[in-house]
């Protein structure tokens, strides 16, 4: 059975910065959390609108472990309300959806990078925004760059094997979905 909480931005916290940088700084707070507790928490975003996240766990455990793990963080104390945990129902039907990460691979990892031609990340780069991806600008802890972290958001059939990657996201390698609970 999966459990989620939602947390919601506050509308003060737009008086400071717009709703998209709000929602990336919130997923980066989430993400310092789930790379310490791997394929544990997986994460709804909004298709419009940036104003909540909602948080999907196995256990209500992990949900209570995140929540004593984020609270007290200056951003979520001021700019966020957490939720209360629910259960998804054992007989939920209604929809599913899949965010998946859309990975752009930078100019040096493109092996078959032609000159005069665009690079694999400036074609998956054009389409990701063709398709109206939606993304969030963050920032490497590792190599200090900045990056575009880009969700597919896709219609599936159930939920499939729960592992998520460190930012709560499925892959084209590990897919599940989330239920689209109203």
């Amino acid at each position: 059975m999966l459990h989620y909480t939602q947390i919601d931005l506050l509308s003060m916290a737009e008086e400071t910065s717009p709703k998209p940088i709000l929602l990336a700084r919130l997923v980066k707070i989430l993400h310092g959390v789930f790379r310490g507790k791997p394929e544990t928490f997986a994460i709804a975003l909004p298709a419009r609108g940036f104003t909540s996240v909602r948080v999907f766990a196995r256990e209500r455990a992990e949900l209570d472990f995140l929540a004593g793990a984020i609270q007290s963080h200056w951003f979520v104390r001021d700019y966020a309300r957490l939720g209360y945990p629910v259960s998804v129902p054992a007989d939920y039907t209604g929809p599913w959806v899949s965010y998946r990460r859309y990975r752009i691979p930078s100019a040096t990892s493109d092996r078959n990078a032609q000159p005069g031609q665009p690079t694999l990340g400036q074609r998956r780069s054009a389409q990701a925004q063709k398709d109206g991806l939606l993304y969030l600008i963050s920032d490497s802890q590792s190599n200090q760059q900045k990056f575009s972290l880009f969700v597919q958001i896709v219609a599936a059939d159930g939920l499939g094997e729960f592992r998520p990657n460190s930012y709560g996201l499925s892959s084209s390698e590990r897919a599940f979905a989330l239920p689209d609970m109203p």
